[in-house]
């Protein structure tokens, strides 16, 4: 008899405990790429979402930083300099759909890569229509176009690369441009 109740109260005391114990709430969830578990549920880093981290979101802007300009055509499309004086005075204005949204600072008589600084660091909508223009700046208010590119950041989404890339050797005023910024969500 004394086992049978010293039986009886070994499970009351086992019971009791068992339920006093809280189970881990993220004891079988698995966060995908990076992701961390917080009471039972995935928090997700920048660029994925899902239950569980598990879909990757295309940016949705590029905050663009800067251009360095590696190649430009060193005389005007007639023939003769740019500048009198020496190299071109280089400054770059970036458009979104035929609207001018920033510019560089100019970088006066620049040579191959020359990292020309924007003003403003300007969101850039990968579904607008871009265009990076190049300038020579002869004064406060003139400028002579060297050349430019016209581009789709969505082109560039899917990899999020540090840069975009302008080139095409197919074109007169071989122009090489990057483009760098920052992914955003």
């Amino acid at each position: 008899m004394k086992n049978v109740i010293l039986f009886a109260l070994l499970i009351g005391i086992l019971t009791g405990m068992s339920s006093c114990i809280e189970e881990d709430p993220c004891m079988d969830v698995y966060c995908e790429n990076g992701g961390t578990c917080d009471e039972g549920r995935c928090d997700c880093p920048e660029g994925f979402t899902g239950a569980y981290c598990e879909t990757e979101l295309l940016p949705k802007y590029f905050r663009a930083e800067r251009v360095v300009v590696s190649s430009y055509p060193y005389y005007r499309p007639g023939g003769g300099n740019w500048d009198p004086d020496g190299p071109a005075d280089l400054v770059a204005r970036i458009y979104s759909n035929d609207n001018p949204l920033t510019s560089t600072e100019t970088v006066e008589d620049a040579f191959l890569n020359a990292s020309l600084e924007f003003q403003h660091k300007v969101r850039l909508y990968v579904h607008d229509e871009l265009k990076l223009q190049l300038y020579d700046r002869d004064s406060e208010t003139h400028g002579e176009s060297m050349g430019y590119y016209t581009f789709y950041l969505r082109d560039w989404a899917q990899n999020k690369p540090p840069y975009v890339e302008l080139y095409n050797p197919n074109t007169v005023h071989k122009i090489r441009m990057r483009l760098y910024g920052k992914w955003e969500y």
